[in-house]
């Protein structure tokens, strides 16, 4: 796991995005998790959100610093600190994937009930 974060380090400083590094990270976690579920589940999400996570790593937003304090959790064998920093990285995906969103102007407005502008005031406040 730590050989993909300063892999995605070096690519980021190359001027690169780092999604090849970032996706094989998430692998390492899934596999670590020796749950096939989970692999599914990884897999099918870094499939459907590669775009917006390409424009989130571009943004040069916090993820990699996130994936900084989810390792030191794990490598200290601290489950609970690893939640906790999973949890903060999934609500900072969550943002940024509605960002993207809202950039691309896939997002209905919000007197329109359609499934974005619901997901928005499910996860708003």
């Amino acid at each position: 796991m730590a050989d993909w974060v300063s892999r995605q380090e070096e690519v980021v400083a190359a001027g690169g995005t780092g999604i090849d590094e970032d996706t094989a990270f998430h692998f390492a976690i899934a596999r670590a998790a020796h749950n096939n579920l989970i692999l599914i589940i990884v897999h099918h999400i870094n499939d459907a959100l590669r775009e917006s996570r390409e424009w989130s790593l571009r943004a040069r937003t916090g993820a990699r610093r996130s994936h900084h304090n989810i390792l030191a959790a794990i490598a200290g064998h601290d489950a609970l600190a690893a939640q906790t920093a999973m949890a903060a990285h999934l609500e900072d995906v969550q943002v940024m994937a509605l960002r993207w969103l809202r950039e691309r102007g896939d997002v209905l407005s919000p007197d329109t009930r359609g499934p974005a502008s619901v997901a928005d005031a499910a996860f708003s406040g």
